[in-house]
């Protein structure tokens, strides 16, 4: 085997590699590593490859815009811009992705045609009991169900913003550039009524740097909060990555976030008394509403017109 490897030319070498990353999220096992170190390295430098976790490799945005994996041997790649950067602003964390793509009627198949498909995708692929054919695409768990495919993003990939909305819109942008390989993989169109159909099963939110979290990380606690036995916000740190405060309900988590927890910790931050300012105020209103609820007892005693509030008062 490695014989035949060294027969390669240095152009066979890249488009093989590249192709392998592409595909199936790895690097090929039959090359050395100082060759493909020696391939990889332009690519990474031009910021067209990167390697988020350990054994876990992937074309990046700028890569999957800009290169042809028909025509990587000839890739001038000093022509490429440096890789992006997000800005300084960037607080908003979106990680934890599960989406649900709902497929057109057309492609509505059975277990025997799901696992054709994949087969001739050439993908690793295994049929689950219920008949959801799961495969891996680019490091994500796939899963090609009766009506919808279900695919789990990389857990050690995130998307970041200024705001949830931005970040979730990233994250929005960069799925379809999944189902777009998906579409080549299974040779049809995903597209319902000229428009992928897809929402997100799963996704939290972290605030990064919240200064609440840093101090649970320090005090190396977590905490969960729930409404309506429902889990909300949590500060959690099992990954042992990030310090940051998470918003966890689907269903809104988004302006859990951008309403409620980036307005109260900025506010915060400007008035770090306001707590006990709040806390004040409370006590004070709760002492007028004690006032105010013997007043309406007392008129509702007695036939009088008029009354001295300063009688009730502690």
């Amino acid at each position: 085997m490695v014989k035949q490897v060294q027969k390669r030319t240095s152009k066979d070498l890249k488009l093989y590699i590249i192709s392998m990353i592409k595909d199936a999220g790895k690097l090929p096992k039959d090359i050395s590593k100082s060759k493909i170190n020696y391939h990889l390295k332009p690519f990474i430098k031009a910021g067209l490859v990167e390697n988020p976790s350990y054994a876990v490799w992937r074309i990046t945005d700028k890569g999957n815009k800009l290169l042809d994996i028909k025509d990587v041997q000839k890739q001038k790649l000093y022509t490429i811009t440096k890789t992006r950067t997000f800005s300084k602003k960037t607080t908003i964390r979106a990680h934890g992705f599960r989406w649900q793509l709902q497929l057109p009627k057309r492609a509505y198949f059975s277990t025997t045609q799901r696992t054709k498909l994949i087969q001739m995708s050439k993908l690793p692929c295994k049929v689950l009991d219920n008949g959801v054919v799961a495969t891996d695409i680019l490091g994500n768990k796939t899963h090609l169900a009766n009506r919808t495919i279900n695919v789990w993003i990389n857990p050690d990939v995130y998307y970041t913003g200024a705001t949830a909305k931005d970040s979730y819109r990233e994250a929005s942008y960069q799925f379809t550039k999944i189902i777009a390989l998906l579409e080549r993989y299974y040779g049809l169109s995903l597209r319902i009524n000229k428009q992928y159909k897809f929402k997100p099963s799963a996704k939290h939110f972290g605030d990064l740097g919240n200064e609440l979290a840093l101090q649970y990380k320090k005090d190396n606690k977590s905490v969960r909060i729930y409404q309506n036995g429902k889990e909300w916000l949590i500060i959690d740190f099992s990954d042992s990555k990030f310090a940051e405060l998470e918003t966890t309900d689907n269903s809104q988590n988004i302006v859990d976030m951008d309403n409620i927890i980036t307005p109260f910790f900025n506010t915060l931050r400007e008035d770090p008394k306001i707590i006990n300012t709040l806390k004040k105020e409370n006590e004070e209103l709760k002492d007028i509403l004690n006032t105010l609820q013997k007043s309406v007892r007392y008129l509702m005693d007695k036939e009088v017109r008029s009354v001295n509030i300063d009688t009730f008062k502690y």
